[in-house]
């Protein structure tokens, strides 16, 4: 007879984190999300996912900056917050949705 001691799940080496910004804390909508997706080598990105939520008719892929100018650096505050500019640089509301 044999038994199963022991499973070995090798670490993900994709990191992901979704911030979301809300008008109450409990019980409802985001007004609007951000989710990221970095795949790491190491200490260093290899490759960066970046999507907005609640602001457009369907999710919204950052395709400007951001994500593409992550790949081969560490993140950190420094090489993170100037990268986060560009894909909402030229965004603009609806006429319902000013707040956001």
């Amino acid at each position: 007879m044999k038994f199963l001691t022991e499973i070995v799940v090798p670490g993900a080496a994709v990191k992901s984190a979704t911030y979301e910004v809300r008008q109450k804390t409990a019980l409802d909508w985001p007004l609007a999300t951000a989710s990221v997706a970095l795949e790491m080598n190491g200490r260093t990105v290899k490759s960066a996912k970046i999507v907005l939520g609640h602001v457009a008719p369907a999710p919204w892929g950052c395709r400007r900056g951001g994500a593409r100018s992550l790949a081969g650096k560490e993140v950190t505050e420094a090489t993170a917050e100037p990268r986060a500019r560009p894909p909402v640089a030229e965004a603009r509301p609806l006429s319902q949705n000013a707040s956001k």
